[in-house]
């Protein structure tokens, strides 16, 4: 069972592999690898995506911060009422290759904060900035925000 879950979290790491060579075509400074150990516990957090119509507004949130605290108004308004946490509300960086062929996971340990996008793709794309609401009592110390794609 472990060398599945050693497998599994290879594949999801390392599945840039859309035809020969990375999935995405240019790396957005928002990427940040995770360097933490990813075979620890971590624990999934609740989340939505912010709005297709919002992504403008909720990226000017978070230009100078991985993550920042925003009030639940804020981010009912972000995710068009598709919010409905019970903790604090952080809006936090995000980065997609296929949007439309994937999902978002995000996971929790200490205070770090692990935001990945996996999708099914056939060639490399540029990445592409967005934004997810999350639940989190504290704004985390460090954000890893990940993209792979698998064919």
């Amino acid at each position: 069972m472990r060398w599945a879950h050693v497998l599994g979290t290879m594949l999801i790491l390392h599945a840039g592999c859309a035809n020969a060579g990375r999935a995405w075509t240019e790396a957005d400074p928002w990427y940040h690898a995770i360097d933490d150990d990813v075979f620890e516990e971590w624990q999934d957090v609740e989340f939505a995506p912010v709005a297709s119509s919002r992504v403008d507004e909720a990226i000017a949130l978070v230009t100078e911060a991985p993550a920042v605290t925003i009030d639940t108004e804020t981010a009912e308004r972000l995710t068009e009422g598709a919010w409905d946490g019970d903790e604090p509300a952080v809006a936090v960086r995000a980065v997609v290759l296929n949007e439309a062929t994937g999902g978002f996971s995000v996971q929790t340990r200490e205070r770090k904060l692990w935001v990945r996008h996996a999708s099914l793709g056939r060639r490399a794309v540029p990445m592409k900035r967005t934004v997810l609401v999350v639940s989190l009592a504290e704004l985390p110390e460090t954000v890893y925000v990940t993209c792979s794609m698998a064919q």
